[in-house]
């Protein structure tokens, strides 16, 4: 995977950064990799201002409520329970965070961060390439699993979508849809990879209780007829929520 400054998402960092450490490395991302070029200075001489850490006091004050939930009051909110599980990571390797420049300083320790001296000066630039959060946090063997997962979906995603977008465009009064096509055929329609197609199938199809695929797409001859049935009652009490992206975006 190429490492263009937004890696991050990609090795699943987007899953579990609280609000504090999202600021903090997409700061140093835009240092690091802006029209510029890198600039060096320690963590005090680059304008804290611009992370947000001025707005809550500095690099040194505690950091409250309104750093922690981004602004949102649910004491449930996902900021909260993200910043509740990265103090669990940091505590874990004994580096527990009150601070934005706690922040900074376990990111590096966990390897997301570097903080480089060459030729007398200081530099803080995303490490590169970024490693994956399932093996730079310390987490449970099934968390690591779960993220491992998640990371695998996310890299489909965009697959998956298309695959979804035009089943929905075959959508009639009928209660179901059946497909008859093969892989082959389905990534020529959609202007995918062979590959991308496969998996794409397969993210649309785990777990779901709306549509299935026969055989499963993971084992199937990229000519083999491939039949693909949609229940569209459970289709709309399951998939409500799920937001088609167009073969444009």
């Amino acid at each position: 995977m190429e490492d263009d400054g937004l890696g991050f998402v990609g090795a699943g960092w987007l899953r579990v950064f609280p609000a504090p450490a999202l600021w903090a490395y997409t700061y140093v991302a835009r240092l690091a990799w802006g029209d510029e070029g890198p600039i060096p200075g320690d963590l005090d001489d680059l304008e804290p201002q611009a992370l947000h850490a001025e707005k809550y006091g500095g690099l040194d004050a505690p950091l409250g409520d309104a750093a922690i939930s981004d602004g949102e009051d649910d004491e449930d909110s996902t900021w909260r329970m993200k910043w509740t599980e990265w103090q669990g990571y940091a505590i874990a390797l004994g580096r527990p965070m009150e601070t934005y420049r706690h922040v900074f300083e376990f990111m590096a320790e966990i390897g997301l961060l570097e903080r480089r001296i060459e030729d007398g000066a200081v530099w803080w630039r995303p490490t590169r390439p970024c490693p994956l959060a399932e093996d730079a946090l310390p987490l449970s063997d099934e968390e690591r699993q779960i993220q491992s997962r998640l990371r695998w979906q996310d890299a489909f995603r965009h697959a998956e979508n298309r695959i979804l977008n035009w089943l929905v465009d075959q959508r009639t009064d009928a209660r179901e849809l059946k497909v008859e096509t093969s892989l082959a055929s389905l990534a020529e329609t959609l202007a995918l990879d062979l590959d991308d197609t496969r998996h794409g199938l397969a993210c649309v199809v785990e777990g779901a209780v709306d549509i299935s695929a026969d055989p499963e797409p993971e084992g199937v001859g990229v000519d083999d007829p491939l039949v693909i049935v949609v229940d569209w009652r459970r289709f709309d009490e399951d998939r409500i929520s799920v937001q088609l992206v167009t073969p444009e975006e």
